[in-house]
């Protein structure tokens, strides 16, 4: 499966409903949509890389797991207006056992998250949420030129990663 139309009509994604599917690109969950279960896109795109996720504003709930890959996510865009707290497993890309602790420590993912204008301070308090190095707010717009990915809002230029990345 290398892309996926989800029905309007959908409202729950079950546990492992898209687990391993390796060669998905993009993944557009549609409004309506309020619980994605555990491990329900893990290891989704592991194959391609440059997965884009879009989350809609109508989701509520995340299982543990749901989105862990191998970096092979490069996007998450959350139309989530009120972020709530989710596992620190939800997208990370690994973990490390941490014998101090006796518990797992996350390896957070090195995508992009998109939220919402006006949100991004709520944003970085969220657990789970606030792993994410790189936290965009508002309409942005990603492009590669020359196999240089770039990041704009309207017409600025925000970041530039020079080097080849697959889009």
């Amino acid at each position: 499966i290398k892309s996926l139309a989800l029905p309007a009509t959908l409202r729950t994604i079950g546990e492992h409903a898209f687990y391993d599917v390796y060669y998905l690109k993009d993944l557009e969950i549609p409004e309506g949509v309020t619980t994605i279960g555990e491990s329900a896109f893990q290891y989704v795109g592991n194959w391609v890389g440059g997965v884009k996720v879009v989350i809609p504003s109508t989701v509520s709930s995340i299982g543990d797991y749901a989105f862990w890959t191998d970096n092979s996510i490069t996007s998450v865009k959350s139309n989530i207006q009120v972020p709530f707290d989710i596992s620190e497993n939800v997208f990370a890309v690994g973990s490390t056992w941490n014998e101090e602790q006796q518990k797992d420590e996350f390896v957070a993912s090195k995508a992009n998250l998109f939220v919402p204008e006006g949100t991004i301070e709520q944003y970085k308090k969220a657990k789970g949420w606030n792993m994410y190095a790189a936290i965009y707010e508002g309409e942005m717009k990603e492009t590669v030129v020359d196999g240089l990915w770039r990041l704009w809002k309207q017409n600025d230029l925000l970041a530039h990663l020079g080097e080849q990345v697959n889009l």
